[in-house]
């Protein structure tokens, strides 16, 4: 993947979230803001358009502080670097932070579901899943459009070692698993109440080798069909084996590759390396 070039950098403050509602912005608790300040102080969050996961990151998230409005409420306020044109990557790196991958459940799997779901018949729905695959479940908090969260249905899978995806994949997926999968999936994604602004399924994998490098895939469906999920679970995971070495080979050791899937076909979004800082594919390595 060649590199983007991103400087200069542009800094911005922007408001996020409070604990009043107003105008386009949703009020959260005051736990959920202390709970992002200190998660923004310990890494690096992407930006992205939109809160679409699918779009490469417009900068990234370096700093939060909790302050207090004068009506006695509580805002969460961000500094946010902007990806400009014209600065190499290198000297974009920051030595003090990690990039975090913000809504990712975390190495041993697990489910995060936004609060649009957040509803008697889709809560259902979302402990069937849990249950099949053995793992928890975590209630996002949804805060702003800046990458702190994403409004996508995560699904986690844990870890799989590199070249044995598919194995890892049926060893792990039972039928009566793969049969829950097939139906609940589709269902919270139905038209209906909660779902008009979460059209989007992601499936993460942690992949590692032998040498002890590891990369998160993240797998994004929009508004998943049937069918599109008939087809992804569990065969189209296990197409990644072939799909995955020209990236994850890459003299860049990316953090996270980031494809879509769509008509049973894979494509590559684009990766991030461990500053945060998008890497695109060429153009002959973006469809499979």
């Amino acid at each position: 993947m060649p590199e983007i070039t991103i400087d200069p950098m542009t800094l911005r403050k922007i408001v996020i979230a409070t604990t009043c509602p107003g105008k386009g912005m949703a009020a959260v608790t005051y736990e959920d803001l202390a709970r992002n300040r200190d998660l923004i102080d310990h890494s690096i969050l992407p930006v992205y358009e939109g809160n679409d996961p699918r779009s490469v990151p417009i900068g990234r998230v370096i700093s939060g502080e909790l302050t207090r409005r004068d009506d006695g409420e509580y805002a969460l306020e961000i500094t946010v670097e902007l990806f400009g044109p014209d600065i190499s990557l290198h000297s974009a790196r920051r030595s003090d932070k990690k990039f975090l991958i913000s809504g990712d459940p975390g190495r041993s799997g697990g489910l995060v579901y936004p609060p649009e779901f957040d509803l008697p018949e889709r809560l259902g729905l979302v402990r069937s899943i849990c249950s099949a695959l053995a793992v928890n479940a975590t209630r996002s908090s949804g805060i702003g459009s800046t990458g702190v969260g994403t409004s996508a249905f995560t699904i986690g899978l844990g870890s799989v070692p590199f070249g044995y995806i598919r194995s890892a994949i049926h060893e792990r997926f039972d039928k009566d698993t793969i049969r829950t999968l097939r139906k609940d999936i589709p269902g919270l994604f139905s038209p209906g109440e909660g779902t008009g602004s979460v059209p989007l399924l992601a499936i993460n994998l942690w992949v590692f080798d032998q040498a002890g490098r590891e990369t998160l895939v993240e797998i994004i469906v929009p508004r998943p069909s049937a069918r599109e999920i008939r087809m992804l679970i569990p065969e189209g995971l296990g197409d990644l084996d072939r799909l995955l070495p020209p990236y994850y080979l890459s003299r860049s050791g990316p953090k996270k590759i980031v494809m879509s899937y769509l008509g049973g076909r894979y494509r590559v979004l684009y990766a991030l390396e461990e500053h945060g800082l998008p890497l695109v594919p060429r153009r002959d390595m973006v469809g499979m």
